[in-house]
């Protein structure tokens, strides 16, 4: 049985390493042999969608963009060092 923490994680990985390269949720949780029907249920149950509005836009220049992606490159580096999970499939739980 997976936790709470175990789809957390797998989808905290999935949008440092998989969404950046273009892979989808489910060819991502495949290849980390998590089922897929279970990791839907998990972000529908947990995940709500809140309607927003924005006023304005931000005007960026070009050097701002080239900071913004190597700040968030940064972080990006530190969290997968932090949680660094090889194996998926080993943390979730046998009854």
């Amino acid at each position: 049985m997976y936790s709470y923490n175990d789809f957390e994680r797998l989808f905290l990985r999935y949008k440092l390493e998989g969404l950046p390269s273009g892979v989808s949720i489910e060819k991502f949780c495949m290849f980390h042999k998590v089922p897929y029907n279970l990791f839907e249920k998990w972000y529908k149950d947990t995940r709500m969608i809140i309607l927003v509005q924005v006023f304005g836009a931000l005007n960026r220049s070009r050097n701002d963009g080239k900071a913004f992606n190597q700040s968030r490159n940064a972080i990006r580096k530190w969290i997968l060092g932090f949680l660094l999970l090889p194996n998926f499939e080993s943390w979730w739980i046998s009854a």
